[in-house]
């Protein structure tokens, strides 16, 4: 008996995961993948984890990523898009600044395990490219000329996501880590000698009522205000 040619290879194929691959799409591979995240960490997504997760052939996540990179940019470019998603341009650009700054670290807190890998990534997709436009167009509008305004916009996006990542990181931490490292600031710091360190002494009976406040809000009006100032010194220099 003789077989067609293609069809053993066809017949390889369980009907199955011809059925589910039917189904994938760019959309489902990245709420699988964001979940896999979230379930085991980052190192443990991969193309085949994908697959095996999913229960399809992991070749089939190749019709719609060339790539585990091109399937991490966009991961992360999804993660910028929950942060931007009720942003508009406006007027008030100190507001502007303040709700780009808030929603990405909203977007990161849900996700932190993917946080830690969307950070360090340009992603070049849609939402990276709307959020540096909003951004952008917030310090023109507090009176930056466009030089000025790209380097100001880098400084805040790399002080917001620096500070962003640590807080995702810290927070994937496991509870007795954590409450070591919270113990450090209210009780192991108190034992530092006085006569060693005198400033840490003399602010440390503040620190445990410090410790509970938003400090990503604190810092973030600090750099607001130093935007504030120094788009009014360039707009004073000749």
């Amino acid at each position: 008996m003789t077989t067609k040619k293609g069809s053993s290879q066809a017949s390889r194929k369980k009907p199955a995961d011809v059925g589910k691959s039917r189904f994938l799409s760019r959309e489902v591979l990245l709420d699988a993948a964001m979940e896999l995240v979230e379930r085991h960490g980052p190192d443990k997504l991969t193309i085949r984890a994908l697959g095996a997760d999913l229960g399809v052939d992991h070749t089939a996540i190749y019709r719609h990523f060339r790539s585990m990179d091109e399937l991490l940019l966009a991961l992360a470019d999804r993660l910028l898009a929950q942060a931007v998603v009720d942003i508009q341009p406006s007027s008030d650009w100190r507001g502007t600044l303040r709700q780009l700054a808030l929603g990405v670290r909203r977007a990161y807190l849900t996700h932190p395990r993917l946080a830690a890998l969307a950070t360090a990534r340009v992603t070049r997709g849609d939402a990276e490219f709307r959020i540096v436009d909003l951004g952008l167009g917030a310090l023109k509008a507090a009176g930056m000329d466009d030089r000025t305004a790209a380097r100001a916009y880098l400084s805040f996006a790399h002080l917001v996501l620096g500070s962003t990542a640590l807080e995702a990181i810290t927070r994937g931490l496991d509870a007795r880590a954590h409450a070591g490292d919270l113990a450090a600031t209210t009780h192991e710091y108190l034992a530092a000698p006085a006569a060693d360190y005198p400033h840490l002494a003399a602010a440390m009976p503040h620190f445990a009522d410090a410790i509970n406040d938003d400090r990503f809000e604190l810092g973030l009006e600090l750099i607001l205000d130093a935007v504030e100032l120094h788009a009014r010194k360039s707009r004073s220099d000749p």
